[in-house]
């Protein structure tokens, strides 16, 4: 089921209002007064918080049916400032008639439980990409998540478009510009995916999940492990190499799920594909 459709307003005819966001507009600021909760249902955000210094911390990006300014309900001020990727829009519900609206509308109150529910796991999410060591690692395993996402949506997991900069990765990944552009270079290197600027497609679902495996093992060991296993599938060759991308797309399946998050398991690594990461 499309999660859209579970977690907007919209979607069961809530009296909310909606609201268009344009690309780089700001939909709030960082210790405003919070007065509204909102529902994104199209387009995507990145949520960040800036430091008294002046350095940008990206916590997370959000995108359709998940929830935006919910964390300002108990300080009524937002912690955090939400910019918009791309062209947006959100459902508007205003805090001053939330608890109302869901006393009165039970299909409202699902869609709110629903999606905190979903936030949280995000939040677990995040937690699971910065226990990684490796940045490689942290990389794939952002990956990894931006495909469940998207598979739960009915959309290619696969085939990702990233709406976010690289420095923004950078940010929530905890680690330099640099590193991420490495990062993405050192992954297409191995045949895992392909990188047009901002177009990604990975190519071996099973040996990037094989790969997000490794929690505390050092960029050094993980690449040369990777490699060491690549070699070894070019001297078996293709075969079964269908077989396993079927297994990998249930894997990506499991993670979708909200329980499934942390669990990365996949097949060997199939030959390498070289490719040029965008900075």
């Amino acid at each position: 089921m499309d999660p859209r459709a579970e977690t907007s307003p919209a979607s069961d005819r809530v009296p909310v209002a909606s609201r268009a966001v344009k690309a780089g507009a700001t939909l709030f600021r960082q210790s405003c007064v919070a007065d509204a909760i909102y529902f994104v249902s199209m387009g995507s955000f990145k949520v960040f918080r800036t430091a008294e210094d002046g350095y940008e911390q990206v916590l997370c990006f959000v995108g359709a049916a998940e929830l935006l300014g919910y964390d300002a309900l108990c300080t009524h001020s937002h912690p955090t400032e939400a910019l918009a990727l791309e062209d947006s829009r959100v459902c508007v519900v205003p805090l001053h008639e939330l608890f109302a609206l869901g006393q009165a509308t039970p299909a409202f109150d699902r869609m709110l439980h629903l999606a905190v529910s979903r936030q949280l796991t995000r939040h677990g999410e995040v937690t699971d990409v910065m226990a990684a060591v490796a940045a490689e690692v942290r990389l794939a395993r952002f990956l990894l998540n931006l495909s469940a996402r998207m598979q739960a949506r009915g959309q290619s997991p696969r085939r990702l478009l990233l709406r976010m900069c690289r420095r923004d990765i950078a940010s929530h990944l905890g680690v330099a510009h640099e590193t991420v552009s490495r990062s993405f270079t050192a992954l297409a290197d191995l045949g895992y995916l392909q990188v047009r600027n901002r177009e990604v497609e990975i190519h071996y679902l099973p040996a990037l999940i094989e790969f997000a495996r490794s929690t505390r093992g050092s960029s050094e060991d993980l690449m040369n492990q990777a490699r060491c296993r690549a070699s070894k599938a070019d001297e078996v060759g293709t075969a079964g190499a269908m077989s396993r991308e079927s297994e990998a797309l249930v894997a990506l399946k499991a993670l979708s799920k909200e329980a499934g998050h942390g669990s990365f398991s996949g097949g060997k690594p199939a030959a390498r594909m070289r490719a040029s990461a965008g900075a």
